[in-house]
């Protein structure tokens, strides 16, 4: 070997793409096309578990508004001015009730769009959670929905849904 050959190392390999099965060819996406789907619905399932958490607490700081409505209610805690004590406690409790009951739900639906865009299942359930989330998710709702909107409307990304899964396994590679 001469010294020049040495000094470059072992020749690259190029890239090559998995071999595709019978039922669906590979050529319809690019392999490249379809790694990178999958990157951004795995960092698109991560901000909706993180907007799911952040959903959960929020729901929970409303258990507030429930204990200092049976607070007021049981007449533990002072009112001032004109109104009465147990109406404001029922309307706090009624309130705190209301609100966590709001949030509860939207994490859990947050939690099961974060799931789904992982599992390549209920595409039609994550968009309609996506413009939800563009129409109540306030200024960092409406980036995560549009950015969801437009990961979900590509063709490749449809085509993984329809499969219900991505178009090749890390496996097949080697």
């Amino acid at each position: 070997m001469d010294d020049e050959a040495i000094q470059e190392g072992p020749p690259v390999m190029p890239a090559r793409p998995p071999v595709a099965d019978e039922d669906y060819p590979l050529d319809r996406a690019a392999w490249r096309t379809v790694e990178k789907d999958r990157q951004h619905l795995r960092v698109l399932s991560i901000f909706w578990y993180i907007l799911a958490g952040l959903y959960w607490v929020v729901g929970m700081a409303m258990g507030l508004y429930i204990v200092f409505g049976v607070m007021i209610v049981a007449g533990s805690a002072p009112t001032r001015g004109g109104a009465s004590g147990p109406a404001v406690g029922y309307s706090m409790l009624g309130l705190g009730i209301g609100l966590l009951l709001f949030y509860g739900v939207y994490a859990c639906l947050a939690y099961l769009t974060g799931r789904s865009l992982v599992e390549y299942r209920r595409r039609k359930f994550i968009f309609g959670m996506a413009i939800g989330l563009c129409i109540l998710g306030g200024l960092l709702g409406i980036p995560l929905g549009v950015f969801t909107i437009v990961v979900l409307s590509r063709e490749s990304v449809k085509e993984q849904f329809a499969r219900g899964g991505p178009l090749y396994s890390r496996d097949e590679e080697n």
